[in-house]
């Protein structure tokens, strides 16, 4: 009888790692773990950076004022982080979640250096996932998913924080 645990495929999902906000000691956790666990997929389901400075009404407190490029290289630095925790990654997914979302939307602004802004940092984004040869999927909403067989990868947009609350 054939082994059917062979055909197998093992998968790490990590998502909302908000750039600077990550802690160190959870970045070692979580590519330790991929490096022990040597999936064949990883997906990160979105907010790899924060963009606090985009939010509408950012005026200079201390969260709103997080400096943009830190962020970024933050965010991006992550994700190579994660493609490098082990030699067995096959596929690499990146899901935008609302964080991201909020640049696509901020490219078409009426205020030029926000817009110039958002646009540098999507092309980064963009540019990272190429150089990583991850599959990106820019945020579309609450159906926004990427599919693993019968199992389908979204950024939490179901069932949030909020999902009791609600």
């Amino acid at each position: 009888m054939a082994n059917v645990v062979k055909r197998w495929k093992k998968g790490v999902w990590v998502g909302c790692s908000h750039g600077l906000h990550l802690q160190e000691s959870t970045a070692k956790e979580v590519l330790g773990f991929i490096n022990r666990w040597k999936p064949h997929t990883v997906c990160h389901l979105g907010d790899a950076i924060d963009t606090a400075a985009f939010r509408s009404g950012a005026s200079g407190t201390p969260d709103q004022a997080c400096p943009v490029a830190p962020d970024v290289d933050a965010g991006m630095e992550f994700l190579t982080r994660i493609r490098d925790a082990s030699p067995s990654i096959q596929r690499m997914d990146y899901l935008c979640g609302n964080h991201e979302d909020r640049l696509w939307r901020l490219m078409a602004s009426p205020n030029a250096v926000v817009a110039y802004a958002a646009t540098e940092v999507v092309r980064a984004i963009e540019a990272k996932c190429r150089s990583l040869k991850a599959n990106l999927s820019t945020y579309s909403g609450i159906w926004q998913s990427v599919m693993y067989g019968p199992y389908r990868a979204m950024h939490g947009v179901m069932f949030g924080e909020n999902a009791i609350r609600d």
